[in-house]
């Protein structure tokens, strides 16, 4: 819905206008309490696993430049800039989400014993946005 040329959804916002206040409230609802959790994590790597820390950084580095995005508004003189922006942010949350599951939780579940990745999700689960 936010990249360039991805196809209009049944029950998605089509305009432009719309796409943005449906944006907002993702982001609102949705992505800032996904990044919030998923930092416990970040943070839990940098502490305890170095090897993965560089990634962990990059990840946590990613979520703070796509906080930038959720101040995109509608002006009607500026639609194709607001076109290529929110193309940027769909571009760079796809590739951030196939980088996570990828790479980052590949990694973790090779190097964490059932016990480490129970002491995560606990901490995931207490942590309540």
């Amino acid at each position: 819905m936010l990249k360039k040329d991805a196809p209009i959804y049944p029950h998605l916002p089509d305009t432009l206008k719309d796409r943005i206040t449906y944006f907002h409230a993702f982001f609102e609802k949705d992505l800032l309490p996904h990044f919030a959790k998923e930092e416990i994590i970040f943070s839990f790597i940098i502490k305890n696993l170095p090897e993965l820390s560089g990634l962990a950084s990059e990840l946590s580095q990613e979520h703070d430049y796509m906080r930038k995005f959720q101040h995109i508004t509608y002006d009607i003189r500026k639609e194709e800039e607001i076109k290529v922006q929110l193309n940027e942010f769909g571009i760079m949350l796809e590739k951030h989400i196939r980088k996570e599951e990828r790479v980052l939780f590949e990694q973790l579940q090779k190097k964490l014993s059932e016990e480490q990745l129970g002491e995560i999700g606990k901490m995931i689960k207490g942590f309540i946005p």
